[in-house]
């Protein structure tokens, strides 16, 4: 048997002299090319044009991206129950006030119902539409408003249960940390993540003894969301 790093040996079912490797390269190329072509084998046509966008630009409109301390992020802004169980979810860019999307939460709220918010919604024209829509604004004052207004601390303790409502949000990771690139996308996911909280408490529930409870307050905050 011939040793086979003996020079000037080939290999007798290949084509072309292997004492160069280059020229043996291209020779096993075209020898398979052969073999594929007797074999009836033809590349697949690729597809122009099926595939969308891998990036956006950055006025897309529905982004819902702001730069702010932590990067870009996106705020969440709920307004819950007196169960601490989701009513309306609202999203914004992360730059954006928290007062932005409180106009499109006020739908939630009705006659003879306790609003609890934190410093950031201590606004007179907020505290005005509250008051027209027959319910009751206890939100702390800030430091720099001038004239007392009426505030409970005791009744301020039960906003706690939005920021639980937040915590139960944010064990999905898809909501944690966002990685859709369309706001609207991003909105669903919530909703979604929305549902199964909503269902994992009406699980072991009775509902006619909790229904009283969910109606005499509401609760409404703001979170921010970094992008992944």
């Amino acid at each position: 048997m011939v040793p086979s790093n003996q020079v000037g040996v080939s290999n007798p079912t290949l084509p072309g002299n292997f004492d160069d490797h280059r020229y043996a390269a291209r020779s096993l190329r075209r020898y398979r090319g052969r073999a594929r072509e007797r074999l009836g084998y033809r590349p697949a046509t690729p597809l122009v044009g099926t595939r969308p966008a891998a990036t956006l630009k950055a006025s897309h409109p529905d982004r819902c991206l702001g730069r702010s301390h932590g990067g870009l992020t996106t705020k969440i802004h709920a307004l819950t129950d007196g169960l601490g169980l989701p009513v309306r979810i609202v999203i914004t860019p992360g730059h954006a006030h928290d007062l932005t999307a409180v106009s499109e939460m006020l739908d939630g709220i009705g006659n003879g119902e306790t609003l609890l918010a934190d410093k950031a919604y201590d606004a007179d024209w907020l505290r005005k539409i509250i008051r027209t829509r027959g319910a009751w604004a206890n939100i702390p004052p800030r430091s720099n408003r001038k004239g007392s207004i009426v505030f409970s601390p005791w009744l301020y303790k039960k906003r706690n249960l939005i920021e639980r409502f937040f915590n139960k949000l944010k064990c999905s990771r898809r909501i944690a940390t966002r990685y859709e690139k369309l706001g609207s996308t991003f909105l669903a996911m919530t909703k979604l993540a929305c549902i199964r909280v909503v269902l994992r408490h009406y699980e072991s529930a009775t509902y006619s003894a909790i229904v009283p409870l969910a109606t005499t307050s509401r609760s409404i905050a703001t979170i921010p969301i970094r992008v992944a």
